[in-house]
């Protein structure tokens, strides 16, 4: 496939900070479109994501839900349901915290590309940041700062992931 159409999905509350790195981060990864599910915040997410849509116009779009239940699953669903409306042919689902890792010389769409059509799904390392005690998630300035990855205690394992998502 040449040059498949990416768009990302990521739902989150009260998270500006991280959801701003990290929609920065998938679009110049490069994600062609972002959905975003803003889940009640209270904080800057809503001023936040206006200002990234002005940066980056037609490629952001924001959906709102003041509800006060909330299924994180059914709502990723949700959006991902309501993104088809682009005709991706790939999703990329992604938390606030989480930056897609690639090779230095490489980006999702050449990894996405190089897939064979009976591929639905694609397994790929991420990075999971640690924030200092004091450490301040609405101030985007904090994050430069950023050094400390999440380190992973057990290796992944083929069969016992497909044996668990069968259960």
């Amino acid at each position: 496939m040449k040059d498949p159409k990416v768009v990302g999905v990521v739902v989150s509350r009260d998270d500006w900070g991280l959801l701003a790195v990290s929609i920065a981060h998938a679009l110049t990864n490069p994600v062609d479109e972002v959905f975003v599910l803003d889940h009640a915040s209270t904080d800057q997410t809503a001023v936040g994501l206006m200002y990234l849509q002005s940066l980056w116009p037609e490629r952001i779009r924001v959906l709102r839900s003041n509800a006060t239940h909330f299924e994180q699953e059914a709502a990723t669903n949700a959006v991902a349901h309501l993104a088809l409306e682009s005709s991706p042919d790939w999703i990329h689902v992604f938390d606030s915290d989480e930056f897609l890792l690639v090779g230095p010389d490489t980006s999702l769409k050449q990894v996405l590309a190089s897939m064979t059509p009976d591929k639905v799904a694609l397994r790929y390392s991420v990075n999971n940041f640690i924030s200092p005690r004091n450490f301040d998630e609405h101030s985007t300035i904090g994050y430069r700062a950023l050094r400390v990855r999440a380190k992973p205690t057990r290796q992944y394992d083929d069969t016992q992931a497909v044996r668990s998502l069968y259960d």
